[in-house]
């Protein structure tokens, strides 16, 4: 049994996961931690284990799993009837977590392809004189976007 010595209290436990008290709370109240006992006044004690937990659940959040996904693996975990059971929903939210992020780096990386050649299609912006508009923009003289690639049109209408 784990002597009162070797407990954290919530804010030891917040600094050593580098989270705040209310966030520990919060996963209290999700079912995603528990304090191993509480002290006569009341106040919450964590056994080091919990570090680990949060660790885990920030790293869970940062993969873009929601807190509502999160419990879902969390309770995977001890309400399956079987190792089998849990580690097959745990691996569905995973590939379907991964096909999510796949989507998004290629949107990202799609995103700073235009942003590269809209830097470079700006180039020329940044020593006119003329108020922009429209009509200036198009008819630029110092514009030499026709050698180069066009301002994406993601980002088009801020000229």
């Amino acid at each position: 049994m784990l002597e009162p010595l070797d407990l954290l209290s919530i804010g030891d436990l917040a600094r050593a996961a580098q989270t705040t008290p209310r966030a520990i709370r919060y996963y209290e109240e999700l079912g995603l931690l528990s304090p191993a006992r509480r002290t006569p006044r009341g106040m919450r004690r964590y056994t080091p284990h919990e570090v680990a937990r949060l660790q885990a659940i920030k790293a869970l959040q940062e993969c873009d799993c929601s807190l509502a996904e999160i419990t879902e693996l969390v309770t995977a975990r001890y309400q399956s009837s079987a190792g089998s059971d849990a580690g097959d929903r745990i691996r569905r939210l995973f590939v379907r977590k991964l096909g999510e992020i796949n989507t998004k780096v290629e949107r990202y990386q799609a995103l700073k392809q235009d942003l590269a050649h809209s830097i470079e299609a700006l180039t020329d912006c940044c020593v006119c004189a003329l108020v922009p508009t429209a009509d200036t923009c198009q008819t630029c003289q110092l514009d030499d976007r026709k050698k180069r690639t066009p301002l994406p049109k993601t980002f088009e209408a801020t000229l």
